[in-house]
């Protein structure tokens, strides 16, 4: 009676409703069910073990093959969600734009479905009809725990460029640019970072740079490594936050899903920085420091010098 008076009649009937177990009256039924003898028969070990040598060894076994890879997903079937919600718990209303953006950004993290998507947004509004987006998260959070453990917690810098974003899936890469492509789509941010850092671990601050940008834009982690490695290079060997965060926001409105359009527009953004140092008002304010503080020189990494390649140029290869 004390969940009774806590929720009302209403909330207690439906939840009663959904956790009482329905049983099913078997005496109508009658068990047609094989044994297990009628349906296989014994064979002798020695029996096995010959038919066993005979067997051309030629090929793969289907059992030891590699199985694809999974790519992200990059959109949230809202709709199939909406079919899954009880309007007596939520009303289409309040899905407003900010729950909206947080549902799909916990889909793209935790790689939620529709239908268990709509039972953590059921219990997100169970006592007041909106949607609290941090009970949200904590339902969505608490529901791969569930399912998965607490050791298999997703970490976005950890994965890869989707393989229908690749450009180098079956064919090799022939030159230099080309096997750069292919190792930025082959490795993820956290490899990228082991890298710039020969081989030491990551910063926990760079890290959470990464899995921020990756959450907020959900930028691919192909074009997230060549970013990274721009900035890095560019920027004395260190990830500054703002400017970081800037550059993967143009690149997310420009929809760069690609690592050749990251390169390219790399490419651009260094060719603005070389505009921007030689105009005039530039360089009256680099006059006006310190003589005695030498100028920082950037190191331009390779591919960034040469002329970029258009999309169609790349398809007539």
């Amino acid at each position: 009676m004390f969940l009774y008076r806590q929720i009302g009649a209403r909330e207690y009937k439906r939840l009663a409703e959904l956790f009482a177990v329905h049983r099913v009256n078997t005496a109508d039924y009658e068990d047609v069910s094989a044994s297990f003898d009628e349906v296989f028969k014994s064979v002798p070990a020695s029996e096995t073990i010959d038919e066993r040598n005979n067997v051309k060894t030629e090929g793969s076994w289907a059992h030891r093959a590699t199985s694809p890879k999974i790519g992200l997903k990059t959109h949230f079937d809202f709709k199939q969600m909406m079919t899954y919600l009880s309007d007596a718990i939520v009303e289409e209303d309040a899905l407003t734009e900010d729950v909206r953006q947080a549902i799909d950004k916990l889909a793209f993290v935790y790689r939620t479905e529709p239908y268990d998507m709509s039972k953590a947004v059921q219990a997100a509004a169970l006592h007041t009809g909106e949607v609290d987006i941090d009970a949200l998260r904590k339902e969505v959070r608490d529901f791969y725990l569930l399912e998965h453990g607490a050791d298999e917690m997703p970490a976005l810098y950890e994965r890869r460029q989707p393989e229908s974003q690749r450009e180098f899936t079956e064919k090799e890469p022939q030159t230099e640019e080309e096997q750069l492509i292919a190792w930025y789509e082959r490795n993820s941010p956290y490899q990228l970072l082991e890298a710039l850092g020969q081989g030491s671990k990551p910063a926990a601050p760079d890290l959470r740079l990464i899995e921020n940008l990756m959450f907020d834009t959900k930028i691919n982690p192909g074009v997230i490594n060549v970013l990274i490695d721009y900035i890095s290079q560019v920027n004395d060997h260190k990830l500054n936050k703002a400017f970081v965060e800037k550059v993967a926001a143009q690149w997310a409105r420009a929809n760069v899903t690609t690592v050749r359009q990251a390169m390219n527009y790399a490419r651009e953004e260094q060719k603005k920085r070389k505009q921007t140092k030689k105009s005039p008002a530039t360089r009256a304010a680099a006059s006006a420091r310190t003589s005695a503080r030498k100028e920082h020189q950037e190191v331009i990494p390779e591919w960034m010098k040469r002329p970029k390649k258009t999309e169609k140029q790349n398809q007539r290869k």
